[in-house]
């Protein structure tokens, strides 16, 4: 039935190969192999989920507050008065969630539901099923950023799941820019912090292939100066409060409040830029000038952090940083695709 789709040589006769055949095997196979990762996946959390179900939950921790007032306020007050303080696409998930499972059985569905998205954001890269596996296994255990939004600050995981997904189907370049801003808004209905992709994407279609990259060269190096924590403090004064108090809570609750310049957050924030060039100091890629940066996830997370540097005056603003933070494993894959093969650069 191929027959009407076969393509045509220079001699008018039908190749060999039909094309559409191939591509429909292409497509099936890593299909099934991502169902397969979907079920497994699945069952191994489920699994956890009975073997590890979270309890002695820390009251004045983010997960504290989660369970004592958002959870328990799901089965005893109207649903109308949750989505006013709460962002109403988590609060609609959550409540059709406690109809089935506890709190523990939440998390843990919240968990799976990042680990597959940043799974297929992987997989979609071309770097195959197996790699996108492990790399997300490791990712989720022990890369921070993403196991904080696995197990703390979940609103945003959720949201973040729905952006893995978005990069995962969509191409930054060919898509169409209201089918974006669809999916920013669908990411803001579960986290408001998801307005800063909105902002990124705009930029992002708006800006010349190379700004991008001035752009976070810019902002980081008045980053390095502190400038955002001067006017962090000057803005707290008009307050009537003084930052150093806010510091001072740090040792009651690990939350990290001093705003302003963080040497951990400039290092996590260029560690994923510096790792492919010394892929290609070490000769296992092959970049030519400007070709890195100027790729499509390359220049999102150029932008987005570009943002939350503008927004270190504020306490909290790791979660700003969190939207690049969470592309760094996946830069670091599609900086593979530049890789050498035989003494011949492979670009898939």
């Amino acid at each position: 039935m191929w027959k009407i789709f076969e393509s045509k040589d220079a001699s008018g006769g039908a190749l060999s190969k039909k094309i559409p055949g191939f591509l429909f095997w292409v497509f099936y196979r890593k299909t099934m192999q991502r169902f397969s990762v979907f079920f497994l996946s699945a069952g191994l959390f489920v699994g956890l989920a009975h073997l590890y179900p979270v309890v002695n939950i820390d009251p004045f921790s983010d997960l504290g507050n989660y369970y004592y007032d958002f959870w328990r306020e799901l089965a005893t007050a109207e649903i109308s008065d949750v989505i006013l303080r709460y962002e109403p696409g988590f609060v609609l998930l959550a409540w059709v969630a406690s109809k089935f499972v506890s709190f523990s059985g939440f998390l843990w569905l919240l968990k799976f539901v990042l680990f597959y998205a940043f799974f297929l954001l992987l997989s979609s890269e071309r770097r195959g099923v197996y790699m996108a596996t492990l790399v997300a296994v490791l990712g989720m255990s022990y890369y921070l950023p993403l196991n904080a939004l696995a197990s703390l600050v979940i609103r945003q995981g959720v949201a973040t799941a729905v952006f893995f997904c978005f990069l995962a189907v969509c191409d930054l370049d060919k898509v169409a820019r209201v089918k974006a801003l669809g999916w920013a808004l669908v990411m803001i209905a579960f986290h408001y912090s998801s307005v800063f992709v909105l902002f990124a994407l705009l930029l992002y279609f708006y800006l010349p292939a190379a700004r991008p990259f001035q752009l976070w060269l810019a902002f980081l190096a008045l980053y390095c100066t502190n400038i955002s924590g001067k006017v962090g403090e000057f803005m707290y004064s008009l307050l009537g409060m003084n930052i150093s108090s806010l510091e001072a809570l740090n040792g009651d609750f690990g939350i990290e409040y001093m705003v302003g310049f963080k040497l951990t957050f400039l290092l996590l924030s260029i560690i994923f830029i510096v790792v492919p060039l010394m892929l290609s100091r070490l000769g296992l890629i092959v970049l030519q000038s400007g070709e890195l940066v100027e790729q499509p996830w390359f220049r999102l997370y150029f932008l987005l952090n570009s943002l939350a540097t503008i927004f270190s005056a504020l306490p909290f603003h790791d979660r700003f940083f969190m939207w690049s933070w969470v592309l760094g494993p996946a830069l670091v894959i599609a900086s593979l695709r530049f890789r050498v093969h035989r003494n011949r650069k492979v670009t898939v």
